[in-house]
């Protein structure tokens, strides 16, 4: 009987985070309210306080569930291509056409979480993670010739990160361009730097 209601409750704990993450996807952080997500699965708001102590618990809960199905997107898409320039684009492809809805997400991230030391260490744990992937997909590049040598990986991982981030955050708060402009000036800057493309007469 113990193991049916662990059961039970780790299945509706992962329906209450589900829900939570539909929702802020689809409505943003301020609409992920107790309220909201009892009404979407269908029990009373006091029901949630079983599982969730209370709303910021819920937003920790959320934010890592977050990340970790970004990692998932970011590892699935870098595992594509046959060479770098079809990998950069294929990664372009989910951050400015498809839009990836996690990454969405934790570009609005409120700044609570990120001054939470436990939260920020959870939350660094995960960045280092993804930056682990896009830095062995550079290190498979350079060992098939296909981007120099004497590159640095780390250096180019970090730069393809601050890029990333830096084109999301900026177009909350100047006029944006096009997303297919967003697109081109993210190949471009990545081809520079990893002295690929039209700029390296490739």
């Amino acid at each position: 009987m113990a193991r049916v209601n662990r059961e039970y409750r780790e299945d509706a704990k992962e329906r209450i985070v589900n829900a939570a993450l539909t929702i802020v996807i689809n409505r943003g952080w301020e609409a992920m309210t107790l309220d909201a997500i009892a009404q979407e699965i269908g029990v009373t708001t006091p029901a949630l306080y079983s599982y969730f102590k209370n709303r910021d618990a819920l937003q920790d809960e959320v934010v890592l569930r977050a990340l970790s199905k970004n990692q998932e997107e970011i590892e699935e898409t870098l595992s594509r291509g046959e060479n770098i320039r079809e990998v950069l684009q294929d990664y372009a492809h989910l951050l400015f056409d498809q839009k990836s809805r996690y990454a969405q997400v934790l570009t609005n991230m409120p700044v609570r979480l990120l001054q939470d030391p436990v939260q920020h260490g959870k939350i660094a744990a995960l960045y280092r993670s993804s930056s682990l992937v896009i830095r062995e997909t550079l290190a498979r590049a350079q060992a098939r010739g296909e981007i120099p040598g004497d590159l640095d990986l780390n250096h180019s991982t970090r730069f393809i990160h601050s890029l990333t981030i830096g084109l999301h955050i900026t177009s909350l708060f100047i006029p944006k361009t096009s997303d297919t402009r967003e697109k081109e000036i993210w190949i471009e800057g990545v081809e520079r730097l990893l002295r690929i493309g039209p700029q390296a007469g490739q």
